[in-house]
């Protein structure tokens, strides 16, 4: 009985490392252009002239203007909820209208970074664990 609960909490500390690290998503640190963002089809992070902050899937531009996608309850949906302009209810998404003179920067998902980091947290996690679990080889 003690090896399944050993082999558990084994199971249970990878599967939180990794579960914590999936959310991890690291953006450029310089700002780009609305129309460098709509190119690069990557997640990105707006921030207005009023220090407000929103996140969407992706930027786009129609004849009415910048526009930005985002989850149907995600929190830059909730924020622009007036400013919603069409449902999208296959993908749950929502396009929303960006006034353009109101966005102080842009900055995009750095692909590279976003997916090293939440590796190297992972394996640092699990050789943190093996250098500390001891393991009881003895069978008296």
């Amino acid at each position: 009985m003690k090896a399944k609960s050993k082999v558990f909490r084994i199971i249970s500390y990878l599967l939180t490392i990794t579960i914590l690290s999936q959310s991890c998503t690291i953006y450029k640190s310089s700002g780009i252009g609305v129309d460098e963002a709509i190119k690069s089809n990557n997640k990105v992070k707006v921030t207005t002239h009023s220090n407000q902050t929103y996140t969407f899937k992706k930027l786009g531009k129609d004849e009415a203007g910048v526009y930005g996608m985002a989850g149907k309850s995600s929190k830059a949906a909730k924020q622009l909820y007036n400013n919603i302009l069409q449902e999208d209810p296959v993908n749950q998404l929502v396009k929303i209208g960006l006034d353009e003179s109101h966005l102080n920067e842009i900055r995009a998902r750095n692909k590279t970074l976003s997916i090293l980091v939440p590796v190297i947290i992972v394996a640092a996690g699990v050789i943190i664990f093996a250098l500390t679990y001891q393991v009881n080889a003895s069978p008296w």
